[in-house]
């Protein structure tokens, strides 16, 4: 048996969840079936909040346990100066040194230097990473999404010796339940839409070329609007990831007419994660013609689950995993007018062609498969090498 404790965020955005599914059923297939995960969640760290520290009580509670893990998530984005590392893992050194369980660092993100990278932070990060990369204790991977390039850009080809370029997690969700959707029209076909409403100021400055936020909603007001044109019997399911996400899925419905607004589009439910069962969201996803988002765990578990995707990149480091998946003619950059007629393009094609995009994600996941299964054997050594298995 292996007791894990599992640091991320598991509630507020149901797209963690995708990734811990993804991961949990996967340990449990290829590295050591008798597993218990304990979630951790790092939020509780955050300056917002403060509810709980990485102190050595935390140290303590780590090595109560066989292994403690990082992610996946955004951990290796340095974008908080206060921090010791840099990052939202505000870990001190001495904590650190005091925690004796093997760490895993699964899957992590480290793209996000548009919404405040700082040299500081990026020092910081630069730091814990040549620890962690150099500790017999420590297992460290990145994520599909562009994350080995920019730690190469920033520190150089050496250090990613020791850190292994692995699929997120998200794309190998566990095999679906079936469950009821009231947001899903029974008699229709379904695209779900996800939009994020996190970040508009510096998504949409309407400055420089680039659309507004007012400028965008009405950009994918008339898109939606257009879409009814490609055929007559669709209806489009807009899907909240976090909270914030309400708020521009209301300006978008308010939006459209009228008669569209009230027959013809829907809002899943905003569920939590580990409180209320964010699967129900993912097997939604599962049941629509056509996923259109921005969300990285809105698309990822989409091509996942072979569902036709178009990604909307909205600033940069965001879309990354569609270049590395050679699918780079599937994410459209949404901040620049007329933004809307390749996503119509691409979603007539879509919806006429299912079979030829269905295959494009079938030959995507087979190479994903096969370096995810690597990944697992590699903690599967690891972790016998240490003498857990």
């Amino acid at each position: 048996m292996i007791k894990a404790l599992h640091v991320a965020a598991f509630n507020g955005n149901i797209g963690d969840m995708a990734n811990h599914s993804g991961f949990y059923s996967s340990f449990k297939k290829h590295v050591c079936a008798d597993s218990i995960f304990t979630p951790w969640e790092v939020r509780s760290t955050y300056k917002i909040r403060e509810d709980s520290f990485f102190d050595h009580s935390f140290a303590a509670l780590a090595n109560s346990h066989d292994l403690l893990i990082f992610g996946g998530g955004g951990y290796f984005d340095p974008c908080r100066e206060y921090s010791n590392t840099g990052t939202t893992i505000d870990i001190p050194y001495d904590v650190f040194e005091a925690i004796t369980t093997p760490i895993l660092f699964n899957a992590i993100g480290a793209v996000n230097l548009a919404t405040g990278a700082t040299m500081p932070a990026i020092d910081k990060l630069g730091k814990f990473l040549s620890v962690i990369t150099k500790s017999p204790k420590c297992f460290v991977s990145v994520r599909n999404d562009g994350s080995y390039k920019v730690l190469e850009s920033l520190y150089g080809s050496e250090i990613l010796k020791n850190i292994m370029l692995v699929p997120d997690n998200g794309y190998f969700l566990p095999d679906p339940t079936d469950m009821a959707h009231g947001a899903l029209a029974s008699c229709r076909k379904n695209i779900a839409i996800q939009i994020a409403g996190d970040n508009l100021d510096v998504k949409f400055t309407g400055r420089d070329g680039l659309l507004s936020c007012s400028e965008f909603i009405n950009e994918i007001a008339q898109m939606c609007i257009s879409l009814f044109e490609l055929e007559d019997n669709l209806h489009l399911v807009f899907i909240p990831h976090i909270f914030k996400d309400l708020s521009i899925i209301y300006e978008i419905m308010r939006t459209l007419p009228d008669k569209l607004a009230r027959e013809s589009v829907s809002v899943a439910p905003l569920l939590n994660g580990t409180i209320t069962d964010s699967m129900n969201i993912y097997d939604l996803y599962r049941k629509c013609v056509l996923s259109i988002g921005m969300r990285h765990h809105s698309h990822i578990p989409s091509v996942g689950m072979n569902i036709p995707t178009i990604g909307l990149n909205s600033y940069p480091g965001e879309g990354m995993e569609f270049i590395e998946e050679g699918l780079e003619h599937l994410c459209i950059e949404v901040n620049k007018a007329g933004f809307s007629q390749r996503v119509l393009f691409l979603a007539k094609d879509m919806l006429t062609n299912e079979a030829h995009y269905k295959k494009i994600n079938n030959d995507v996941m087979a190479n994903l498969n096969e370096s995810h299964i690597k990944y697992m054997r590699e903690i599967r050594n690891w972790l016998r090498s240490l003498g857990l298995l």
